[in-house]
């Protein structure tokens, strides 16, 4: 599905969505080594990359992050990650709390698959000079709690003590960057429990289970968690949407680069997770710009300044289209109308002075004004009985009993 036909996240003109500049990298497999989301039987722990880009990424041009770092860089703002774990390397260096693991053991490296590295880095990643790559939000903090197993696998009761050790550690905006395929009753509860903490809850909407297919994803299945699907360069989706999945939002999440684990080399990889980074970024923009504004308000805004896509909103499996980085940060949307009691009126007095003569001949023209309505009531009520109430001039209307007290 292309979704150019509505505005580009990074411009107002209704053409098509933006596709890399000649100053945008889009590196593929044969550039990067590729980020899984999880390691294979017995397989070692991911290594550092050796390969460097310095060129923009395309999903930066795509979003317009230049324009939206004008206004926030997500400053005072910390967005816990919840998955494999976060390796504290590179563009991460000295920018990331973690918090003990509450999966896998506490010998294991911070992060042996690397994917959660890699979403750390979309959302929140630091400038560097002569280096083109930073994250959504590079000045924001990042709060890291793996809750997976060193292989990248874990359970719906993982990612809920996960997610709520990030809301207690103080996160304003989580991203779930581990997803199972069923629905948990532990994992339900922690979401409700990090909306009842205002807190911004970000999941991928589906789990990649081939080049051809993905199936439906938790926690993004739960109705209080922002579910963000991947597209890739130009603005198509980057994989069919899942069966029964619902997406809020759009990304750049396939054919996206990185960092890893281990230094400061890049990976590629093409994930709905990605997307989910660049959103969560984006509302730390937000929360740092406008701290005002509750979870709820933040969701919203994302939502009326995304990059829409034609028909009824939220599109099947568009949602709200493409996240605008700049509009969800500057633009003004208007407050829904919320019913509730008027406050009571409250007259202002004009009499300044307080001149008790003043008030003396207010009180006096009213109750002439009174008096003289009275003696005018007084005349016309008998009159109007006398008339059974019909005007001057109009005869009475020829009713069965008057015939009979006329012929009388």
């Amino acid at each position: 599905m292309f979704l150019g036909e509505a505005a580009g996240p990074a411009g107002a003109a209704p053409t098509p969505a933006p596709r890399p500049s000649a100053t945008a990298s889009s590196p593929g497999a044969t550039d990067l080594p590729l980020m899984p989301a999880q390691l294979g039987f017995d397989a070692p722990c991911t290594g550092p990359s050796h390969a460097t880009v310095t060129r923009v990424p395309w999903p930066q041009v795509y979003l317009g992050l230049d324009r939206a770092w004008t206004l926030s860089t997500g400053r005072d703002v910390t967005i816990g990650v919840v998955g494999t774990g976060v390796d504290d390397a590179g563009a991460l260096s000295g920018r990331v709390r973690s918090l003990a693991p509450v999966a896998g053991g506490e010998t294991e490296p911070a992060d042996c698959v690397g994917h959660g590295t890699f979403v750390a880095a979309l959302a929140a990643a630091s400038r560097r000079p002569g280096v083109g790559f930073a994250g959504a939000a590079p000045d924001a903090t990042l709060l890291a709690v793996r809750a997976t197993e060193p292989d990248g696998t874990t359970t719906g009761k993982e990612l809920a003590r996960g997610l709520r050790a990030a809301v207690g550690g103080g996160a304003r905006v989580v991203v779930v960057a581990s997803s199972v395929t069923a629905d948990d009753r532990d994992l339900a509860a922690a979401v409700a429990d990090a909306a009842r903490h205002d807190v911004v809850v970000v999941a991928p909407a589906s789990v990649q289970a081939s080049t051809a297919s993905s199936v439906r994803a938790w926690p993004a299945a739960y109705p209080a968690v922002v579910s963000v699907a991947g597209i890739a360069p130009g603005g198509a989706l980057g994989a069919p949407p899942a069966d029964g999945a619902r997406t809020d939002l759009l990304a750049p999440g396939y054919q996206v680069m990185s960092v890893g684990p281990g230094g400061v080399g890049n990976f590629a990889g093409s994930d709905d997770a990605f997307a989910a980074a660049y959103v969560a970024g984006t509302a730390a923009l937000v929360r740092s710009y406008r701290p005002g504004l509750s979870a709820v308000e933040v969701v919203r805004r994302l939502e009326e300044t995304a990059a829409h896509p034609g028909g009824v909103l939220p599109h099947p499996s568009a949602g709200y289209g493409a996240v605008d980085p700049y509009a969800a940060v500057a633009d003004v949307v208007a407050e829904p109308y919320r019913p509730g009691r008027a406050a009571p009126l409250r007259l202002r007095h004009t009499n300044a002075a307080g001149s008790p003569g003043r008030t003396a001949l207010w009180l006096t023209a009213v109750l002439l004004a009174a008096v003289a309505a009275l003696g005018a009531v007084a005349v016309a009520v008998p009159r109007g009985r006398a008339r059974r109430w019909r005007p001057d001039g109009v005869p009475a209307v020829r009713t069965a009993s008057t015939l009979e007290k006329s012929e009388e």
